[in-house]
C-alpha cells in the first residue's frame, strides 16, 4: 500500500505486478533462512547462474512480467522501505549474511533487521502507524476495498451517505492490510501463547461432569482439526518440499485453533458454572456442540489467514454438522471470546447471516429435524420433499477420511453415520454437507429493531446468565421439556428462537428496501408483519428457498393490495442495489416439480422465476393473509381484490 502511494501515487487505484514482485523479491533475500521452505536448488523454478539464483529473472519468469520494469520499481520498492522504516540501505553484494547464500546478489540491496525476530514486532508496529495515515488515499468517500456493508439491506456502517452522517471520532477507517495486521496479531499475541492443551482450570469443569470427559475432548479436538486442516499424503520426491512446507502450515493452523477452541470452553463453563453451580455434563457430553465450537475457532483461523482455498463452508463438510447446528453456537461463541477483533465479529456475523437466508433451509439441514416434532403438522410435507438430514458422521468415519484423502479436498462419497435417533444427549442428525457456491468476507452487522414487537423477539436476547440452559436445550433431545418449564420442548424453543433471528434479519433487509423505495413506514410494517404471519402460517413456502425470495412477494403483495404504483420489475431493481443482493433470488426460485406439472399440465420443472413463483406458489398459499392487511374500502369488494391480487403489473 505504501508503495503504491509513494511510487504510484497518479494511480492509486493501480495493482501493478511490478511492485509485487520487487516486495517478493525483498521478502526472500530478508527471510531468515531457516524460515526458508523453497529450494534454492531447483532449477525447474530458478534461473541459476555460476553466481547462484537470480532472483529477479526467476520470478519475472513465473510471474510473466517484465524484468526491466521490475528492476526500476525494486529501486522505488527499496526507497519506501528506507524512508518508513528508517533502514539504512547497503548492497547486497558486500553483506555477509546467510540469508544471501545461493543467491546472486549483484543489483540486490539488503536491509539489516529488516525481518529478524528482534525487530519484526516494531516494524510491524511503524507499518501499522503508517498505514493509518495513508489508508485513507485509498479509500474514497463512496465506497471501502472492503465493500464493508453488511449483507443486510440498511444495515451498512462506513459506506456512501450513512459513513458520512457518522463523524464519531471512534469511528475509524480499516483497509485490507491493516485489517489482516489486526487480525494477525490477534492470534500471534493472544491465543499463540496459550497451551495446545485443556488448562488446570477447564479440566476441572471437564471432569467434574458425571463422568471424566477431558480424554473425549482431547480426541474429538484431534480427529475434527486433523480433518479441517490436513496434512499432504505421500507423494514423489519432487513435490516432498511442497507437501511438508503444507504439512507445516496444517500443524500451525491446527494449533491456532484448538488453543481458541480451548479458551472459549473455558470461558463458557466459568459463565455457566459461577452463578448456578450448574451440572455442565449435558452440554459438555455433547458431540454436535463440540463439533460447532471446533468449527467455529477453525473459520475464525481460515478468515484470519485467507486461506482461498477452503472457504466457508467447507468446515460444515469436515466437521459433519449443518447450517442449523453452527447458527445456535455463532451468537455465543462471539460473545465470549471478549479478544475477539472486531473484523472477526463481523466475520461471524456474516456467516450467520449466510445461514439464516438461505444454508439453514436448504434440503438435508437438521432445521427439519426439529421442525417436524415442533411443527408436527409440517411433517407430511418435509418428508415428502425429502429435507431431512442424514445421521451425523462419526468420529470413526471421519478419521477414515482424512486418512483416505491424504490432504486432498474431494471427500469420499460415503460416511459411516451415527445413530439416527436422538442420543442421551439429544444428538440430532446432521448431514455431510459440500458446498463451496459462498466465500468468506469480512462484513459488519448492525443490529436493527423489529417494527412490530413479538414474543419471538425475546427469545433471542437471551441473558448470558442463562448460557447454559440456553446451549443444552438447543443441543438436546427435540422431544424433552425444556428446562424453563414452560411446557415447551426442546424443539419447540429451538425453532421459536432461530424463526426469532428470522424475524429479525427480514426486518433489517425491509427496512433497507423500503427506505431505497422511499416508502412510508405503515407500508414498511405491512411488509413485516406480512412476512412474520407466513414463517409461523405458511413455513413451508420456506423451504429450499431464499428468505429474500418470500420479502419481494411481500412487497408485492402489500403494494398491490395497498394500490400503491409499484410494479415487481421496479421492486427488483431496486433490490439488485441492495448490497446482499443475489441475481440468482429472482431468477430461480424452488418449485415442487410434481406440484409444477399438475398445475401446468408439461412436464414438472425444479426452478422458475419469481414472477411465475409469485402468481403460481406464493399468491394461492397466501391469499387469507394478504386479504387481512387491505384497506378497508378495498377489503370490501373481494371480487375486485382477488382480481387485482392475481394480475401481475411489470
Amino acid at each position: 500500500m505504501a508503495l503504491r502511494v509513494d511510487a504510484f501515487s497518479r494511480f492509486k487505484d493501480l495493482v501493478s505486478t511490478s511492485g509485487l514482485v520487487s516486495i517478493l523479491a525483498i521478502l526472500i533475500i530478508h527471510m531468515p533462512a531457516r524460515f526458508r521452505n523453497i529450494n534454492l536448488d531447483d532449477s525447474s523454478r530458478f534461473v541459476i547462474n555460476d553466481k547462484g539464483v537470480d532472483l529477479l529473472a526467476s520470478l519475472c519468469k513465473f510471474y510473466e512480467t517484465s524484468e526491466d520494469e521490475v528492476k526500476k520499481t525494486l529501486v522505488k520498492t527499496n526507497n519506501v522501505v528506507a524512508e518508513i522504516l528508517k533502514k539504512k540501505p547497503c548492497l547486497a553484494s558486500e553483506c555477509k549474511n546467510g540469508n544471501l547464500e545461493n543467491i546472486n546478489a549483484d543489483g540486490l540491496t539488503y536491509f539489516e533487521d529488516l525481518l529478524e525476530e528482534s525487530s519484526l514486532a516494531s516494524n510491524l508496529n511503524i507499518l501499522e502507524g503508517e498505514l493509518d495515515e495513508k489508508q485513507k488515499l485509498f479509500i474514497n468517500d463512496d465506497d471501502s476495498l472492503l465493500g464493508s456493508s453488511s449483507l443486510s439491506g440498511g444495515a451498512m456502517n462506513i459506506t456512501g451517505a450513512k459513513r458520512k452522517l457518522d463523524s464519531s471520532p471512534t469511528k475509524t477507517m480499516a483497509s485490507p492490510v491493516s485489517t489482516a495486521l489486526t487480525t494477525v496479531k490477534w492470534l500471534i499475541t493472544i491465543i499463540s501463547p496459550r497451551q495446545s492443551k485443556p488448562s488446570v482450570e477447564l479440566e476441572r469443569f471437564l471432569s467434574s461432569c458425571d463422568k471424566d470427559v477431558t480424554a473425549d475432548v482431547v480426541k474429538r479436538a484431534r480427529i475434527i482439526l486433523e480433518a479441517i486442516f490436513p496434512n499432504s499424503g505421500l507423494g514423489d520426491r519432487s513435490v516432498m518440499t511442497n507437501m511438508q512446507m503444507d504439512n507445516i502450515w496444517a500443524e500451525q493452523r491446527r494449533l491456532e485453533a484448538l488453543k481458541l477452541y480451548y479458551k472459549v470452553l473455558q470461558a463458557m463453563c466459568t459463565e455457566s458454572q459461577i452463578p448456578h453451580g450448574n451440572n455442565l455434563t449435558s452440554l459438555l457430553t455433547n458431540e454436535k456442540f463440540h463439533r460447532c465450537m471446533l468449527a467455529c475457532s477453525a473459520e475464525l483461523v481460515l478468515a484470519t489467514h485467507k486461506t482461498v482455498t477452503m472457504l466457508f463452508p467447507a468446515v460444515l463438510e469436515r466437521t459433519g454438522i449443518t447450517a442449523f447446528d453452527l447458527s445456535k453456537v455463532i451468537e455465543c461463541f462471539n460473545r465470549h471470546e471478549e479478544s475477539l477483533p472486531r473484523e472477526l465479529r463481523r466475520h461471524l456475523n456474516s456467516l450467520e447471516e449466510r445461514l439464516l437466508e438461505r444454508m439453514v433451509w436448504e434440503k438435508g439441514s437438521s432445521m427439519y429435524n426439529s421442525l417436524t416434532v415442533a411443527r408436527p403438522m409440517l411433517s407430511s410435507e418435509i418428508n415428502r420433499l425429502g429435507l431431512l438430514a442424514d445421521p451425523m458422521p462419526s468420529l470413526d468415519a471421519i478419521a477414515m477420511q482424512t486418512n483416505m484423502s491424504c490432504g486432498g479436498l474431494s471427500p469420499v462419497p460415503s460416511l459411516q453415520k451415527c445413530d439416527s435417533s436422538p442420543g442421551k444427549n439429544g444428538d440430532l442428525r446432521s448431514p455431510k454437507r459440500v458446498c463451496s457456491e459462498y466465500q468468506s468476507v469480512l462484513v459488519e452487522r448492525k443490529s436493527f429493531t423489529s417494527p412490530v414487537e413479538d414474543r419471538l423477539l425475546g427469545l433471542h436476547n437471551l441473558k448470558s446468565k442463562l448460557l447454559s440452559p440456553a446451549l443444552e436445550s438447543a443441543f438436546a433431545s427435540p422431544t424433552r421439556p425444556h428446562p424453563s418449564g414452560r411446557g415447551e420442548t426442546c424443539a419447540e424453543t429451538a425453532v421459536n428462537l432461530f424463526f426469532s433471528k428470522i424475524v429479525k434479519l427480514a426486518a433489517v433487509r425491509i427496512n433497507g428496501m423500503a427506505e431505497r423505495m422511499q416508502l412510508s413506514q405503515q407500508i414498511r410494517e405491512s411488509v413485516h408483519m406480512f412476512f412474520q404471519q407466513i414463517l409461523s402460517q405458511q413455513t413451508a413456502l420456506f423451504f429450499n428457498r431464499h428468505i429474500d425470495q418470500i420479502i419481494l412477494c411481500c412487497f408485492y403483495g402489500v403494494v398491490k393490495i395497498c394500490q400503491l404504483n409499484l410494479t415487481f420489475k421496479e421492486i427488483i431493481r431496486n433490490y439488485r442495489k441492495q448490497p446482499h443482493c443475489k441475481p440468482q433470488v429472482f431468477r430461480a426460485v424452488f418449485v415442487d416439480d410434481r406440484s409444477s406439472s399438475r398445475r401446468n399440465g408439461e412436464p414438472g420443472q425444479d426452478h422458475i422465476d419469481i414472477i411465475m413463483f409469485y402468481n403460481q406458489v406464493f399468491i394461492p398459499a397466501v391469499r387469507p393473509l394478504l386479504v387481512e392487511l387491505a384497506p378497508a374500502g378495498v377489503a370490501n369488494s373481494m371480487k375486485s381484490l382477488f382480481q387485482m391480487m392475481n394480475s401481475l403489473e411489470l
